[in-house]
C-alpha cells in the first residue's frame, strides 16, 4: 500500500499547501494514483483520518520531535501525520510496517536526509505512552478534539465543556450515508432489495420509514439511474418534514442547491403540486433541474434567483424552505476542513442570513409556513437570526413542533449531522 500513502501526502499537501477541499482532494489522489479496492479506501481513511485529529497528530509529533513542526518541511510533517494516525488510531497496520513505509517514502523524496529523523520520532510515539490533554476547556478541546481554538471556544460558550467535546471529537466510525426512497418510483422495500443485489450493505431506519441508511458505491447502480433515491441526511429531510406540506400545496426552496431538499418535499407531496428550487448561481440551477430529472420529479422547477432580493415574480406559497448559507459546524464531520476555519471568519453571516429569512417571508400566504434552517451550531447564526426576525416582524408568529417549542436543535452523535430549524407562520390577518 506504499502507493496509497504517497497518494494520501499528496493529497494532504494539497490541502494544506494550496487550499484544496477535502473530497476534492481525495478523488484526485485516487485517480492520479490508479488506486482501486483496498488501496482506494485505504488513502481516503489516511487522508480523512489526518484532517479530523491533525491537531491531535501534531501534539503526538510535538511530543516527540527534537525540532518544532514550523521548522519542518510540509512534506516530513504530512509524512509524520499519516505514520502516527496508523500507530494510534489503526489497530489493525503493525507499527513496524507503518514506521518502515515511512522511512522508505522520505528516502524516496528530495527529503531523503530527514529518514533517520522521521524514524526516531515515529519509535519514540511508539515506545512512549503519551495521553491526549484532558478536554477541560477550549484549549484542550483543540487538541483532543482536533480544531481552531477559536471554534472550540464557540461551540463551548454554547453548549459547555463536555458536550462541546462530545460534539467535536472525531468519530471512530465514518458516518452513513442516508438516502431518502423517491416513493414517486419504488417503494423502500423495493430499494433496499434492489441496492443489494448491487452489492450496497442497507438497513433501515428507526422511526424514518423512506430512508435507509448504506454504505458502498451508489452511482453506478440501477437504483441511482433509474433515479429511485436521493442522498440527504436525517437531519436535513427532518426539517423538511417540519414545514408540513401537502399535495397540490405550493412551496419555495430559497436557496436549495444541490437540491436535496426541494426532492424530498417533492416526494411528500407525490409530485402533486409545485416546488419552485431557487438558486443564485447557474451552474448550481442546472445541477438542480437534472438531479429533478433523473428523480422523475416535474413539480420541481429550477429558477436563477438571489435570496435576498424579494423578487414579485416568484409569487406566494403555501410553504416556504429557508435552508441558508452558514459555518457548516454541524457537518463538521464530514468536512473536516471546517476545523481548522477561525471563527471570526463566519461574524458576517448572521446578517446575511437574516436579510434571506426577511426576503423569503415576503413569498408567505397568509396562513403559510416557513422554515428557517442551518446545518450550524453556533447560536448566533440559529437562535439569535430568527428570534430577531420574530421580533421585527409582527406579520409572523412561533408555530410550535409537537415538543411545544418552535426551534428545534439537533446535535451531531455518531449517526447524523448537526442542524437547526426553526418554524413560524403568518398571521392570517
Amino acid at each position: 500500500m506504499a502507493n496509497a500513502r504517497k497518494a494520501a501526502v499528496n493529497a494532504l499537501l494539497s490541502v494544506d499547501k494550496d487550499g484544496c477541499y477535502s473530497n476534492i482532494a481525495v478523488d484526485n489522489a485516487i485517480k492520479n494514483a490508479k488506486l482501486e479496492g483496498a488501496d482506494a479506501s485505504f488513502c481516503s481513511a489516511l487522508i480523512y483520518g489526518v484532517l479530523e485529529r491533525r491537531n491531535a497528530l501534531d501534539y503526538f509529533i510535538s511530543k516527540c520531535s527534537s525540532k518544532p513542526l514550523n521548522k519542518l518541511s510540509l512534506f516530513v510533517v504530512e509524512v509524520l501525520r499519516i505514520s502516527v494516525l496508523q500507530l494510534k488510531y489503526m489497530d489493525k497496520i503493525p507499527p513496524f510496517a507503518a514506521i518502515n513505509e515511512a522511512v522508505n517514502l522520505i528516502k524516496k523524496s528530495k527529503e531523503h536526509y530527514a529518514s533517520g529523523f522521521v524514524n526516531a520520532v515515529l519509535r519514540a510515539v511508539v515506545k512512549q505512552n503519551i495521553d491526549l490533554p484532558a478536554p477541560i476547556d477550549a484549549k484542550s478541546i483543540s487538541i483532543t478534539d482536533s480544531c481552531d481554538v477559536s471554534i472550540a471556544d464557540r461551540i463551548v460558550d454554547c453548549f459547555g465543556v463536555e458536550l462541546a467535546h462530545n460534539i467535536l471529537k472525531p468519530n471512530d466510525n465514518p458516518l452513513p450515508i442516508y438516502i431518502r426512497c423517491n416513493r414517486v418510483k419504488c417503494t423502500v422495500k423495493q430499494l433496499a432489495e434492489n441496492l443489494e443485489k448491487s452489492g450496497v450493505v442497507v438497513e433501515y431506519v428507526d422511526n424514518m420509514p423512506n430512508t435507509l441508511a448504506v454504505r458502498g458505491s451508489l452511482e453506478h447502480t440501477n437504483a441511482f439511474k433509474s433515479g429511485w433515491f436521493h442522498v440527504q441526511d436525517l437531519a436535513c429531510q427532518l426539517a423538511c418534514e417540519s414545514l408540513m406540506i401537502e399535495e397540490e400545496m405550493y412551496a419555495l426552496d430559497v436557496c436549495a442547491a444541490p437540491g436535496g431538499k426541494s426532492f424530498t418535499l417533492a416526494g411528500i407531496i407525490n409530485n402533486k403540486g409545485k416546488i419552485v428550487s431557487c438558486d443564485i448561481h447557474p451552474h448550481r440551477v442546472k445541477l438542480i433541474q437534472s438531479g429533478a430529472n433523473r428523480l422523475g420529479l416535474n413539480c420541481v422547477e429550477a429558477k436563477l434567483n438571489d435570496g435576498t432580493v424579494y423578487n414579485e415574480e416568484l409569487g406566494l406559497f403555501d410553504r416556504v424552505l429557508c435552508d441558508v448559507p452558514c459555518s457548516g459546524v454541524g457537518v463538521i464531520h464530514r468536512k473536516p476542513d471546517i476545523r481548522y476555519k477561525k471563527a471570526n471568519e463566519f461574524d458576517s453571516l448572521p446578517q446575511l442570513q437574516y436579510d434571506i429569512l426577511k426576503t423569503s417571508a415576503k413569498y408567505v400566504k397568509r396562513g403559510g409556513v416557513i422554515v428557517y434552517s442551518t446545518c450550524t451550531l453556533f447560536s448566533a447564526e440559529n437562535e439569535a437570526v430568527f428570534e430577531r426576525f420574530l421580533n421585527e416582524n409582527d406579520d409572523f408568529e412561533p408555530f410550535p413542533f409537537e415538543n411545544g417549542s418552535y426551534i428545534n436543535t439537533i446535535l451531531p452523535n455518531g449517526k447524523n449531522d448537526g442542524f437547526f430549524f426553526a418554524r413560524a407562520k403568518r398571521k392570517e390577518e
